[in-house]
């Protein structure tokens, strides 16, 4: 009956009773199912904007419960963000790195966005391009592209997307991939310069075939049931479990196995 019970709160987010209920049955709940809830109920928070001492201490509750909540850690620093004290939200989303690399691809924007206010995208560049040489990430590869449009905005053109070229032409050399490539063709055919008409149609046309199956390969999946989405979760919607849905696409964890 409990069982039920939770996972009724659960389905209707209220996740405060979920915690109680939890706490009630710790052979069949997780410490990190009730850090999930907890980060559940500051996210909701953040929505609402309510960014006092209370959401840090929900915080706090869910990292007491399982010290290596990622999740909470990027909430952190999305509260130090919004607080705007970005140097400390650029401290928390980099710890990332210590608890779980995978899950850095969620944070490569927020580090982008943050580095900017500070106008030190060059660092962003430098950072995120170490993160991409240790963890191969198309979201992390994005990123970078994002920071170096941003930093040189007000040089040639050209230049820039044989920089962003280059720089995916390398990351495909390491780890081949559709996605990966079917941005090589997207960057290609800004390069007016040297590409010919002909070259243009061709690339267009493989670029056209590639998309039909980066549709696809561009999902997340939960490890446990299967289930495909187009954006990530921290709980599959189709069984429920938590962190069972890695932030990498359906052709990235394909080649790890």
């Amino acid at each position: 009956a409990r069982q039920f019970l939770l996972s009724i709160y659960q389905s209707a987010k209220e996740w405060q009773k979920a915690i109680v209920m939890a706490q009630q049955m710790p052979d069949m709940t997780t410490q990190t199912e009730i850090a999930q809830y907890y980060c559940e109920i500051a996210e909701q928070m953040l929505m609402k904007s309510q960014l006092g001492d209370d959401l840090a201490k929900t915080l706090d509750l869910a990292i007491l419960h399982n010290r290596q909540c990622v999740r909470a850690t990027i909430l952190r620093g999305d509260l130090y963000f919004r607080q705007n004290q970005i140097e400390k939200a650029i401290e928390c989303w980099q710890k990332v790195e210590l608890q779980n690399p995978i899950y850095l691809s969620l944070v490569a924007v927020k580090l982008n966005n943050a580095y900017n206010i500070l106008g030190q995208n060059s660092i962003a560049v430098e950072l995120l391009k170490n993160y991409l040489h240790r963890y191969s990430s198309l979201d992390i590869l994005e990123a970078i592209i994002q920071s170096i449009l941003q930093q040189n905005s007000h040089e040639n053109y050209i230049n820039i997307f044989r920089q962003i070229h280059d720089l995916i032409r390398m990351e495909l050399d390491k780890n081949p991939s559709l996605l990966g490539l079917e941005k090589l063709f997207s960057v290609t055919l800004n390069d007016t310069e040297n590409i010919n008409t002909n070259s243009r149609g061709d690339i267009e046309i493989a670029k056209a075939i590639i998309q039909n199956y980066t549709r696809r390969l561009s999902r997340y999946r939960c490890l446990h049931c299967g289930f495909k989405a187009r954006q990530f979760y921290w709980r599959c919607p189709a069984c429920g479990k938590w962190e069972t849905m890695p932030p990498r696409r359906t052709e990235e964890i394909d080649q790890n196995f």
